[in-house]
């Protein structure tokens, strides 16, 4: 299953949509459940480019989803860490 979207199409989806997206894409990923848990955004459009997203500050430049699928504890608090510190929608 290919979860990943162009941006045209998450934009152009509801929320429930966008939602139901996410959810997938945490299902069998605690640790993005736990991120999820504690960040701030609500936003399920802005949660999945967050999931998605490569970010610098997780090593190798991955993103959290492609870091959670490494089940590494060191990556696993980055991602909760990363997670924590955005901001509100």
């Amino acid at each position: 299953m290919d979860d990943m979207v162009t941006t045209n199409r998450l934009s152009a989806m509801t929320t429930a949509e966008a939602q139901a997206l996410v959810d997938r894409l945490i299902a069998d990923r605690p640790v993005l459940a736990q991120a999820l848990s504690v960040m701030p955004i609500q936003n399920p459009h802005m949660r999945y480019e967050w999931i998605t997203t490569p970010d610098t500050a997780i090593p190798g430049d991955i993103s959290p989803l492609e870091a959670a699928d490494r089940h590494d504890l060191a990556l696993d608090e980055v991602i909760v860490d990363l997670a924590r510190g955005h901001g509100p929608d």
